[in-house]
């Protein structure tokens, strides 16, 4: 009776190991690609997996000991003899080569047994090694150096970048602040100079080509400045209002609004650094919006007589492929990290049961509309928030910034005052910038006529 507890206990402790092994690996990846977009290289992806399996196996030995404690105890309460711990030799000479037998010897003798490891083995080396396209932060006045994977100074060293307009004190440029919103130490980027106007009014970066676009209304260029801050210029259309880098950071798109009715799209040569295109007949475009995956390219427009569409455009032929019609007077976009919803903020000027304000979501498969709201102030930018579901939409409208939840944009979860008792416009958020970190960087209008002014920090 005894014997035979342990011939058949002791192996369910072996096979337990293994499962519990097995189950670690799978974790390690479910947990990496969770955080895929935080992690910089393949070496950090590797030591994060050795640190789970090191973790686990640590528990796999710690549970085979209490499963042991468990049946020495039951062997005594029945008054059977005390199991033994399982040795080497019973490994080598018992279980490994009853392992290899019946296991083993069978799968290199199936032929379709091999092709499916072969095909298993590919899919688990592509899910480990495999990195997708870089997660770019929305052009804005405001925005945060992503973590990129393979380029290492970007998963410990952030940078906040800011859009200063130009005043009679001091001329227009780019503000750099590190990630506690302080501003470095003598980092100004000036565009302009007191004489030759510059007001620019979004930034767009390319981590791995460490560089920043900006689009300037004021002198019609865009800008684009290295990492040794030399700044070059590049002509696009008529009032640049906003750009986007794609998320293989070969192009950038920048939105004209003039001449109207019919604006233009420039498309950018992100190392050439010059103008490759141009896309015509567009109803003055303002806001524009990238898909994760870089397919698609989402701009919302004017000039459409309340009857303004947002576009969609393929990124691989830069062509309009569809629309999504009477989008009125479109202002700020952001897409959700899954690439199935599109927020949008415009104008309300034919739905007079609702506030002058809307915020639609719409389906990028299909193009229908998912979900509404409405708010009595203008909406300056939206952001969603850094965790991979995307599960929160921040809304900064009028003083306050609105949380609400990205599936039912009525729902709304906080609310932010800027302003406080005050009724200064000084203190109305005008930009939000997501960190990959967990933090939000809320972008005061005053703090952009000022370079040394700090900027909000929110841990969400």
């Amino acid at each position: 009776m005894s014997s035979s507890i342990l011939r058949t206990r002791f192996p369910l402790l072996l096979w337990l190991n293994v499962i519990l092994l097995l189950l670690a690996a799978v974790l390690a990846l479910v947990w990496y690609h969770e955080v895929r977009y935080m992690t910089s290289s393949v070496a950090n992806y590797l030591q994060s997996t050795t640190a789970w399996l090191a973790a686990l196996t640590g528990a796999v030995t710690w549970f085979s000991g209490i499963a042991w404690g468990i049946q020495y105890v039951y062997n005594r309460v029945r008054q059977q003899p005390e199991p033994r711990r399982l040795t080497r030799e019973q490994m080598m000479h018992k279980y490994l080569p009853s392992l290899v037998d019946k296991i083993f010897l069978p799968a290199l003798r199936s032929i379709w047994l091999m092709i499916l490891t072969t095909a298993m083995t590919g899919l688990l080396a592509y899910e480990i090694f495999y990195v997708g396209p870089t997660t770019l932060p929305p052009g804005g006045p405001i925005i945060v150096t992503p973590t990129v994977a393979d380029v290492p100074y970007t998963s410990h060293q952030k940078h906040v970048y800011l859009a200063i307009r130009q005043t009679e004190k001091h001329a227009g440029g780019i503000a750099v602040l590190d990630e506690r919103a302080v501003q470095l130490k003598e980092q100004f980027i000036a565009l302009g100079s007191i004489a030759d106007k510059s007001e620019p009014s979004c930034i767009a970066v390319a981590p791995s080509k460490r560089k920043l676009f900006v689009t300037d209304p004021a002198s019609a260029r865009l800008w684009v400045i290295d990492e040794t801050w030399n700044v070059r210029a590049v002509a696009v259309g008529w009032q640049p209002q906003c750009v986007a880098v794609s998320p293989d950071e070969r192009k950038a798109y920048v939105t004209n609004k003039q001449p109207a009715p019919y604006g233009t799209i420039s498309v950018i040569d992100a190392d050439r650094e010059v103008l490759s295109h141009t896309i015509e007949n567009v109803n003055c475009p303002s806001g524009l919006a990238v898909s994760r995956d870089g397919r698609r390219l989402y701009v919302v427009t004017e000039c459409g007589g309340g009857h303004d569409p947002l576009l969609v455009i393929d990124t691989a032929t830069d062509e309009i492929i569809a629309s999504i019609p009477d989008v009125e007077i479109g202002r700020a976009l952001a897409v959700s990290p899954d690439g199935k919803r599109l927020f949008v903020a415009r104008v309300n000027v034919s739905r007079p049961d609702m506030k002058p304000v809307l915020l639609s979501v719409f389906s990028t498969v299909n193009h229908d509309l998912l979900d509404e709201t409405s708010f009595d102030t203008s909406i300056a930018a939206i952001a969603t928030s850094s965790d991979p579901e995307g599960k929160f939409l921040f809304v900064a409208t009028g003083p306050t910034v609105k949380i609400v939840s990205a599936y039912h944009v009525q729902k709304q979860i906080n609310e932010i005052h800027t302003c406080g008792n005050q009724k200064d416009d000084d203190c109305v958020p005008i930009g939000l910038a997501p960190s990959d970190r967990g933090a939000i960087y809320m972008y005061l209008a005053g703090d952009s006529r000022t370079p040394g002014s700090p900027v909000a920090r929110i841990v969400n």
